[in-house]
């Protein structure tokens, strides 16, 4: 089933369709820039705390990363809780890049080159659906993904207060997901900081990665005792990609980016914030399209 429509944003093509889930169908969003094809595809997941925001809460987001990255964009509506509990969200998730590998052709894509991303709850999915695959994707681009959802790490306790999304929030948001799923917070199905070894070095580089409260100089030199999650990605991207890993570092959740560090950090030519989930920059948009190309 397809509900297709072209709106007159920067000449991107915009279609609906429906995609058949553990859960029943679900909308995913496509948004296709005015480029020859088969073109770079980026699945995307919205933020929201797995509990709000949908597709429209990032229609234009999407919109502005197609145009200016040149990629295709497939924005995924997954099942929100309480209503719908852990695994919900990323069993959806999961669906959706696997309809994207089947039908890139149909949109436009090329299913060589197809990467995840997603900010905050949707950074999560997107490292969960990378373990899935493995090899199957390109790349991952992470905008402050949660990946313990145990809140175990120091990071948690350090940057509990002042940074918009408190530790109480968060405990909010992971409650209404978990609480009477029958998961457990430590499960690596749940929590990509506790993926064996192995698991990480199977699946596709992180491209860019955006966290909190860290100077990157320190995350990607000695960063051990911090969050050791952090470190085992930085370990397995540095293993995977030739291209180098960016490492943001954002004053606040849908704050501004304080400092960019990586083995290319010399092209970054200019701080790039980030506001309420919206990545902003027009560099940025180009780099993103780099990344998944």
């Amino acid at each position: 089933v397809i509900r297709a429509g072209v709106r007159k944003n920067r000449l991107i093509r915009v279609q609906d369709h429906q995609v058949l889930g553990a859960g029943g169908e679900f909308t995913v969003r496509v948004f296709t820039p005015p480029a020859a094809g088969p073109l770079p595809a980026m699945v995307y997941f919205h933020g929201g705390g797995w509990v709000i925001c949908n597709i429209e809460s990032h229609d234009s987001l999407c919109k502005q990363l197609a145009a200016q990255s040149g990629c295709v964009f497939v924005s995924v509506d997954y099942r929100l809780a309480p209503e719908h509990k852990a695994p919900a969200a990323a069993d959806d998730c999961v669906a959706a890049v696997g309809w994207v590998l089947d039908h890139a052709a149909e949109i436009g894509g090329d299913p060589t080159r197809v990467a995840v991303g997603g900010d905050s709850a949707g950074g999560h999915l997107a490292a969960l659906v990378a373990l899935h695959y493995g090899g199957r994707l390109c790349q991952q681009v992470l905008v402050y993904p949660a990946t313990d959802m145990r809140m175990g790490q120091e990071s948690h306790r350090e940057n509990a207060q002042g940074y918009l999304l408190t530790a109480d929030s968060m405990k909010w948001f992971i409650g209404h997901y978990l609480d009477g799923s029958g998961v457990s917070a430590a499960d690596p199905s749940i929590s990509p900081a506790f993926a064996t070894d192995t698991a990480l070095a199977l699946i596709a580089s992180v491209a860019l990665l955006v966290v909190l409260g860290i100077a990157p100089t320190v995350l990607l030199t000695k960063d051990a005792t911090r969050s050791n999650v952090l470190a085992r990605v930085r370990s397995a991207a540095k293993s995977l990609t030739s291209g180098g890993l960016f490492v943001l570092s954002y004053s606040g959740h849908g704050g501004q980016v304080d400092d960019a560090s990586g083995e290319e950090s010399d092209k970054l030519d200019e701080t790039w914030c980030l506001y309420d989930g919206q990545l902003i920059d027009d560099e940025l948009y180009l780099e993103l399209g780099k990344f998944a190309k």
